[in-house]
């Protein structure tokens, strides 16, 4: 069975999507399971709060990296699914510019 280009990139996204969703369950419900033990233990300080914030900081930029959250996307950009590609094509166009506007001479020497 033959893919389109544009079927293997969303079944890939897809696939990142699934991973995301399964680290968020696990994040859940290790949590929980941590804040339990914190409460049966007799609570006192909440050292749980180290976990839920460390990990919760992972599972935030690997929603901003899948475009979950897009209002924060436009703060980091970077994370965008197509920023890479658009970073790419703009410095292959500068590139391209500098030679087109370089002497016929120095283009040639840069090519051989």
């Amino acid at each position: 069975m033959a893919f389109s280009e544009k079927e293997i990139l969303v079944r890939a996204h897809v696939k990142e999507m699934k991973k995301f969703y399964t680290h968020l369950s696990l994040y859940t419900s290790i949590n929980v399971g941590l804040s339990l033990i914190w409460a049966i233990s007799g609570g006192g300080y909440f050292w749980p709060i180290w976990v839920i914030v460390g990990w919760g900081i992972g599972i935030l930029m690997e929603a901003l990296s899948l475009n979950m959250i897009p209002s924060l996307g436009n703060f980091f950009p970077f994370l965008g699914s197509d920023w890479e590609e658009t970073q790419v094509q703009k410095l292959l166009m500068e590139e391209e510019t500098r030679n087109e506007s370089a002497p016929k001479e120095k283009r040639i020497s840069k090519i051989q």
